[in-house]
Protein backbone atom coordinates (compact mmCIF):
# COMPACT_ATOMS: atom_id res chain seq x y z
CA UNK A 1 0.00 0.00 0.00
CA UNK A 2 1.32 3.41 -0.70
CA UNK A 3 -0.54 6.94 -0.35
CA UNK A 4 -0.10 10.41 -1.19
CA UNK A 5 -1.13 12.85 1.41
CA UNK A 6 -1.22 16.97 0.16
CA UNK A 7 0.35 18.87 2.44
CA UNK A 8 -1.98 21.06 4.40
CA UNK A 9 -4.95 22.82 2.33
CA UNK A 10 -4.54 23.42 -1.81
CA UNK A 11 -7.41 25.48 -2.50
CA UNK A 12 -8.16 24.91 -6.17
CA UNK A 13 -9.85 24.46 -9.46
CA UNK A 14 -7.41 21.80 -10.82
CA UNK A 15 -5.27 20.27 -8.70
CA UNK A 16 -2.98 17.31 -9.78
CA UNK A 17 -1.03 15.44 -7.44
CA UNK A 18 2.28 14.38 -8.11
CA UNK A 19 2.22 10.74 -9.63
CA UNK A 20 3.59 7.70 -7.23
CA UNK A 21 5.83 5.32 -9.18
CA UNK A 22 6.04 1.92 -7.60
CA UNK A 23 8.94 -1.07 -7.80
CA UNK A 24 6.38 -4.06 -7.69
CA UNK A 25 3.56 -3.99 -10.61
CA UNK A 26 0.05 -3.64 -9.09
CA UNK A 27 -3.83 -4.23 -10.35
CA UNK A 28 -5.66 -2.35 -8.65
CA UNK A 29 -5.97 1.48 -7.19
CA UNK A 30 -8.18 2.61 -4.45
CA UNK A 31 -8.48 6.10 -4.32
CA UNK A 32 -9.87 7.99 -1.31
CA UNK A 33 -10.07 12.25 -0.34
CA UNK A 34 -11.14 14.60 2.59
CA UNK A 35 -12.45 17.76 0.56
CA UNK A 36 -14.18 20.59 1.44
CA UNK A 37 -16.63 21.57 -0.75
CA UNK A 38 -18.89 24.63 -0.59
CA UNK A 39 -22.54 24.69 -0.98
CA UNK A 40 -23.21 25.71 -5.15
CA UNK A 41 -19.57 23.82 -5.30
CA UNK A 42 -18.58 20.57 -7.27
CA UNK A 43 -15.63 18.42 -7.17
CA UNK A 44 -14.77 15.68 -9.37
CA UNK A 45 -11.75 13.09 -8.64
CA UNK A 46 -9.79 11.68 -12.11
CA UNK A 47 -7.30 9.07 -11.88
CA UNK A 48 -4.89 7.77 -14.52
CA UNK A 49 -2.68 4.79 -14.79
CA UNK A 50 0.18 3.53 -16.51
CA UNK A 51 1.21 0.16 -17.96
CA UNK A 52 4.04 -1.34 -17.10
CA UNK A 53 4.88 -2.84 -20.38
CA UNK A 54 5.20 -0.08 -22.46
CA UNK A 55 4.72 3.05 -20.06
CA UNK A 56 1.74 4.38 -22.19
CA UNK A 57 -0.96 6.62 -19.55
CA UNK A 58 -4.40 5.77 -19.42
CA UNK A 59 -6.70 8.64 -19.98
CA UNK A 60 -7.98 10.54 -16.83
CA UNK A 61 -10.55 8.32 -15.55
CA UNK A 62 -14.18 9.50 -13.46
CA UNK A 63 -13.35 7.83 -9.96
CA UNK A 64 -16.06 9.86 -7.87
CA UNK A 65 -17.45 13.15 -6.82
CA UNK A 66 -18.78 15.13 -4.27
CA UNK A 67 -21.30 18.36 -4.14
CA UNK A 68 -23.96 19.59 -6.55
CA UNK A 69 -23.74 16.98 -8.77
CA UNK A 70 -26.79 19.51 -11.00
CA UNK A 71 -23.40 21.29 -12.35
CA UNK A 72 -21.98 18.34 -14.31
CA UNK A 73 -23.66 15.94 -17.18
CA UNK A 74 -21.50 14.14 -19.87
CA UNK A 75 -22.10 16.59 -21.81
CA UNK A 76 -20.51 19.14 -20.07
CA UNK A 77 -17.58 16.88 -18.97
CA UNK A 78 -17.69 13.40 -20.36
CA UNK A 79 -16.71 10.18 -17.70
CA UNK A 80 -14.28 8.41 -19.50
CA UNK A 81 -13.89 5.24 -17.03
CA UNK A 82 -12.54 2.43 -19.74
CA UNK A 83 -8.78 2.47 -20.57
CA UNK A 84 -7.26 -0.30 -23.31
CA UNK A 85 -6.30 -2.34 -20.22
CA UNK A 86 -8.98 -1.65 -17.40
CA UNK A 87 -12.04 0.23 -16.33
CA UNK A 88 -13.17 2.11 -13.63
CA UNK A 89 -14.93 -0.50 -11.16
CA UNK A 90 -17.95 1.92 -8.88
CA UNK A 91 -15.23 3.41 -6.51
CA UNK A 92 -11.91 2.15 -7.91
CA UNK A 93 -9.95 1.47 -10.89
CA UNK A 94 -8.96 -2.46 -11.77
CA UNK A 95 -6.37 -3.38 -14.30
CA UNK A 96 -5.95 -6.55 -16.51
CA UNK A 97 -2.33 -5.88 -17.13
CA UNK A 98 0.50 -5.01 -14.69
CA UNK A 99 0.54 -1.27 -13.43
CA UNK A 100 3.32 0.66 -12.56
CA UNK A 101 2.26 4.34 -11.22
CA UNK A 102 -0.65 6.24 -10.58
CA UNK A 103 -1.80 10.23 -10.76
CA UNK A 104 -4.82 11.36 -9.04
CA UNK A 105 -6.69 14.79 -9.41
CA UNK A 106 -9.51 17.10 -8.74
CA UNK A 107 -11.34 19.37 -10.03
CA UNK A 108 -13.41 22.21 -8.39
CA UNK A 109 -16.40 23.92 -10.18
CA UNK A 110 -19.40 25.76 -9.35
CA UNK A 111 -22.25 27.66 -11.17
CA UNK A 112 -22.38 31.54 -11.12
CA UNK A 113 -25.35 33.65 -13.39
CA UNK A 114 -26.54 30.33 -15.28
CA UNK A 115 -22.85 29.28 -16.53
CA UNK A 116 -20.47 26.67 -15.42
CA UNK A 117 -17.41 28.09 -14.01
CA UNK A 118 -14.39 27.14 -13.02
CA UNK A 119 -11.68 28.61 -10.38
CA UNK A 120 -10.71 31.60 -12.79
CA UNK A 121 -11.70 29.84 -15.96
CA UNK A 122 -15.75 30.56 -17.21
CA UNK A 123 -17.31 27.02 -19.26
CA UNK A 124 -19.70 28.83 -21.70
CA UNK A 125 -21.36 26.22 -24.63
CA UNK A 126 -19.18 23.78 -23.12
CA UNK A 127 -15.72 25.86 -23.99
CA UNK A 128 -13.27 27.32 -21.34
CA UNK A 129 -11.96 30.98 -22.10
CA UNK A 130 -10.12 32.82 -19.61
CA UNK A 131 -11.65 35.27 -16.91
CA UNK A 132 -9.63 38.63 -17.36
CA UNK A 133 -9.16 42.33 -18.69
CA UNK A 134 -10.68 42.85 -21.77
CA UNK A 135 -12.94 39.36 -21.25
CA UNK A 136 -16.35 40.87 -20.68
CA UNK A 137 -16.43 38.17 -17.91
CA UNK A 138 -17.61 39.72 -14.35
CA UNK A 139 -14.99 38.09 -11.84
CA UNK A 140 -17.12 35.63 -10.33
CA UNK A 141 -16.85 34.19 -6.38
CA UNK A 142 -14.03 31.76 -6.34
CA UNK A 143 -15.37 28.16 -6.47
CA UNK A 144 -12.77 27.19 -3.76
CA UNK A 145 -12.39 23.12 -2.81
CA UNK A 146 -10.27 23.00 0.08
CA UNK A 147 -8.05 19.31 -0.51
CA UNK A 148 -7.57 18.05 2.78
CA UNK A 149 -6.34 14.68 1.80
CA UNK A 150 -5.95 12.93 -1.15
CA UNK A 151 -4.96 9.24 -0.73
CA UNK A 152 -4.23 6.50 -3.33
CA UNK A 153 -3.83 2.65 -2.04
CA UNK A 154 -2.19 0.83 -4.64
CA UNK A 155 -2.31 -3.54 -5.06
CA UNK A 156 -2.63 -6.80 -6.61
CA UNK A 157 -6.29 -7.23 -5.30
CA UNK A 158 -7.37 -10.50 -3.79
CA UNK A 159 -5.27 -12.91 -2.84
CA UNK A 160 -5.03 -16.50 -2.05
CA UNK A 161 -5.39 -17.56 2.20
CA UNK A 162 -1.97 -19.85 1.79
CA UNK A 163 -0.51 -16.13 1.19
CA UNK A 164 -2.16 -13.92 3.71
CA UNK A 165 0.58 -13.40 6.49
CA UNK A 166 -0.13 -15.06 9.70
CA UNK A 167 2.18 -12.97 12.04
CA UNK A 168 1.56 -14.12 15.96
CA UNK A 169 -1.10 -12.26 17.67
CA UNK A 170 -0.17 -11.20 20.95
CA UNK A 171 -2.51 -13.17 23.90
CA UNK A 172 -3.65 -10.56 25.59
CA UNK A 173 -6.95 -9.25 24.68
CA UNK A 174 -8.08 -5.81 23.39
CA UNK A 175 -11.14 -4.23 22.73
CA UNK A 176 -12.82 -0.96 21.54
CA UNK A 177 -16.24 -0.10 23.04
CA UNK A 178 -17.74 0.54 19.93
CA UNK A 179 -21.56 1.40 19.88
CA UNK A 180 -23.99 -0.60 17.75
CA UNK A 181 -26.28 0.22 15.60
CA UNK A 182 -28.37 -2.43 13.77
CA UNK A 183 -29.49 -1.29 9.87
CA UNK A 184 -32.71 -3.68 10.30
CA UNK A 185 -33.87 -0.71 12.94
CA UNK A 186 -33.50 1.82 9.64
CA UNK A 187 -36.30 2.27 6.68
CA UNK A 188 -37.53 -0.63 5.45
CA UNK A 189 -36.95 0.96 2.34
CA UNK A 190 -33.13 0.87 2.77
CA UNK A 191 -32.30 -1.19 5.79
CA UNK A 192 -30.86 -4.29 3.64
CA UNK A 193 -28.57 -1.99 1.29
CA UNK A 194 -27.24 0.08 4.46
CA UNK A 195 -24.52 -1.46 6.32
CA UNK A 196 -21.83 0.67 5.22
CA UNK A 197 -23.15 4.26 6.40
CA UNK A 198 -24.45 1.97 9.17
CA UNK A 199 -20.99 0.93 10.00
CA UNK A 200 -19.62 4.00 9.76
CA UNK A 201 -21.93 6.05 11.76
CA UNK A 202 -20.80 3.02 15.39
CA UNK A 203 -17.29 4.54 14.27
CA UNK A 204 -18.26 8.18 14.21
CA UNK A 205 -19.98 7.51 17.94
CA UNK A 206 -16.85 6.00 19.20
CA UNK A 207 -15.08 8.97 17.73
CA UNK A 208 -17.52 11.31 19.73
CA UNK A 209 -19.67 12.78 16.78
CA UNK A 210 -23.53 11.99 17.28
CA UNK A 211 -24.61 10.93 13.37
CA UNK A 212 -28.02 9.48 12.90
CA UNK A 213 -28.15 6.46 10.57
CA UNK A 214 -30.32 8.18 7.92
CA UNK A 215 -28.27 11.03 8.06
CA UNK A 216 -25.07 9.10 7.31
CA UNK A 217 -26.68 7.26 4.33
CA UNK A 218 -28.28 10.16 2.92
CA UNK A 219 -25.26 11.60 2.43
CA UNK A 220 -23.21 8.49 1.16
CA UNK A 221 -25.77 7.78 -1.37
CA UNK A 222 -24.45 6.65 -4.66
CA UNK A 223 -26.79 8.15 -7.26
CA UNK A 224 -24.71 7.42 -10.10
CA UNK A 225 -24.63 3.70 -9.12
CA UNK A 226 -27.73 4.06 -6.88
CA UNK A 227 -25.50 1.99 -4.11
CA UNK A 228 -24.80 3.61 -0.49
CA UNK A 229 -21.11 1.30 -0.21
CA UNK A 230 -19.41 3.46 -2.43
CA UNK A 231 -15.82 3.10 -0.26
CA UNK A 232 -14.37 6.45 -0.89
CA UNK A 233 -18.15 8.41 -0.53
CA UNK A 234 -18.93 6.73 2.84
CA UNK A 235 -14.80 8.11 3.64
CA UNK A 236 -15.90 11.83 2.48
CA UNK A 237 -19.27 11.60 4.48
CA UNK A 238 -17.27 10.80 7.69
CA UNK A 239 -15.46 14.20 7.01
CA UNK A 240 -18.33 15.77 6.81
CA UNK A 241 -18.66 15.27 10.02
CA UNK A 242 -15.01 16.25 11.17
CA UNK A 243 -13.65 13.27 11.10
CA UNK A 244 -10.64 12.37 8.13
CA UNK A 245 -10.42 9.02 7.19
CA UNK A 246 -8.90 6.87 4.28
CA UNK A 247 -8.90 3.24 2.35
CA UNK A 248 -6.85 1.15 3.69
CA UNK A 249 -5.88 -2.43 2.68
CA UNK A 250 -4.22 -5.46 5.16
CA UNK A 251 -2.67 -8.32 4.50
CA UNK A 252 -1.81 -8.94 7.61
CA UNK A 253 -3.07 -9.10 11.46
CA UNK A 254 0.04 -7.44 13.33
CA UNK A 255 -1.45 -4.16 11.47
CA UNK A 256 -4.80 -4.63 12.22
CA UNK A 257 -3.78 -5.11 16.08
CA UNK A 258 -1.71 -1.53 15.55
CA UNK A 259 -4.87 0.30 14.31
CA UNK A 260 -6.94 -1.09 17.60
CA UNK A 261 -3.68 0.01 19.69
CA UNK A 262 -3.94 3.62 18.83
CA UNK A 263 -7.98 3.50 19.17
CA UNK A 264 -8.85 2.84 15.42
CA UNK A 265 -11.91 0.30 14.76
CA UNK A 266 -11.68 -0.57 11.10
CA UNK A 267 -14.89 -0.76 8.89
CA UNK A 268 -14.15 -3.89 6.60
CA UNK A 269 -15.62 -5.41 3.59
CA UNK A 270 -16.10 -8.57 3.43
CA UNK A 271 -17.93 -11.53 0.78
CA UNK A 272 -19.32 -14.90 2.45
CA UNK A 273 -20.21 -17.67 0.97
CA UNK A 274 -22.05 -21.11 3.17
CA UNK A 275 -20.09 -22.22 5.78
CA UNK A 276 -17.58 -19.90 5.66
CA UNK A 277 -18.62 -17.24 8.65
CA UNK A 278 -19.79 -19.37 11.89
CA UNK A 279 -22.06 -17.25 13.63
CA UNK A 280 -23.10 -14.53 10.90
CA UNK A 281 -26.93 -13.36 11.03
CA UNK A 282 -26.70 -14.44 6.89
CA UNK A 283 -25.29 -17.36 4.85
CA UNK A 284 -24.06 -15.77 2.09
CA UNK A 285 -23.12 -11.93 1.02
CA UNK A 286 -21.55 -10.76 -2.30
CA UNK A 287 -20.47 -7.62 -0.12
CA UNK A 288 -21.18 -6.38 3.17
CA UNK A 289 -19.41 -3.86 6.34
CA UNK A 290 -19.01 -4.74 9.73
CA UNK A 291 -16.83 -2.86 12.08
CA UNK A 292 -13.89 -4.92 13.81
CA UNK A 293 -13.45 -3.54 17.33
CA UNK A 294 -10.53 -5.97 18.98
CA UNK A 295 -9.56 -9.26 20.09
CA UNK A 296 -10.31 -11.67 22.31
CA UNK A 297 -7.65 -13.73 24.38
CA UNK A 298 -7.52 -16.61 21.62
CA UNK A 299 -6.85 -14.06 19.32
CA UNK A 300 -10.54 -14.08 16.95
CA UNK A 301 -11.99 -10.76 16.03
CA UNK A 302 -14.79 -8.31 18.43
CA UNK A 303 -17.15 -7.36 15.74
CA UNK A 304 -20.44 -4.96 15.55
CA UNK A 305 -22.17 -6.96 12.44
CA UNK A 306 -24.96 -4.15 11.54
CA UNK A 307 -27.30 -7.22 9.91
CA UNK A 308 -27.76 -8.58 13.25
CA UNK A 309 -31.38 -7.37 14.94
CA UNK A 310 -30.21 -5.76 18.11
CA UNK A 311 -26.82 -5.50 20.14
CA UNK A 312 -26.88 -8.75 22.00
CA UNK A 313 -26.36 -10.59 18.41
CA UNK A 314 -24.64 -7.88 16.73
CA UNK A 315 -21.45 -7.54 19.11
CA UNK A 316 -19.92 -10.58 18.19
CA UNK A 317 -16.59 -12.86 17.84
CA UNK A 318 -15.85 -14.16 14.96
CA UNK A 319 -12.87 -16.58 13.93
CA UNK A 320 -9.72 -14.69 12.31
CA UNK A 321 -9.35 -18.24 10.38
CA UNK A 322 -12.76 -17.40 8.88
CA UNK A 323 -12.31 -13.68 8.91
CA UNK A 324 -8.77 -14.54 7.01
CA UNK A 325 -11.00 -16.04 4.08
CA UNK A 326 -13.98 -13.25 3.79
CA UNK A 327 -11.97 -10.43 4.47
CA UNK A 328 -7.63 -10.50 3.79
CA UNK A 329 -8.17 -13.33 0.86
CA UNK A 330 -10.81 -10.90 -0.46
CA UNK A 331 -8.41 -7.95 -0.38
CA UNK A 332 -8.72 -6.82 3.09
CA UNK A 333 -10.47 -3.33 2.67
CA UNK A 334 -10.73 -1.32 5.49
CA UNK A 335 -11.86 2.28 6.01
CA UNK A 336 -9.76 3.91 8.81
CA UNK A 337 -11.07 6.89 10.38
CA UNK A 338 -8.78 9.01 12.85
CA UNK A 339 -10.10 10.66 16.06
CA UNK A 340 -11.11 14.38 16.06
Amino acid sequence: MRSADTAGTARVSLETFEAIVVESPFREVLPSWNLDVPDGAHALVELRVRRESDELWSPWLSVGEWGDERLVTDAVRPRVTEFDGGRVATDMVRADVDLDAAQMRVIGLMREDGLMREDGLLREDGLLREDGPGSGAVDPPRATVAVRRATLCLSVGRVPVAAVARPRIASLPIELDVPFHSQRAEDPGIAGRICSPTSVAMVLQFHGVEAAVDDVARRAYDPRHDIYGNWPRNVQTAWTYGVAGHLERFDDWSAVRSCFERGLPLVVSIGVEPGQLTGAPYSRTTGHLIVLRGFDAAGDLLVNDPAAIDGERGRAVYARAELEQVWLARGGTAYVFEPR
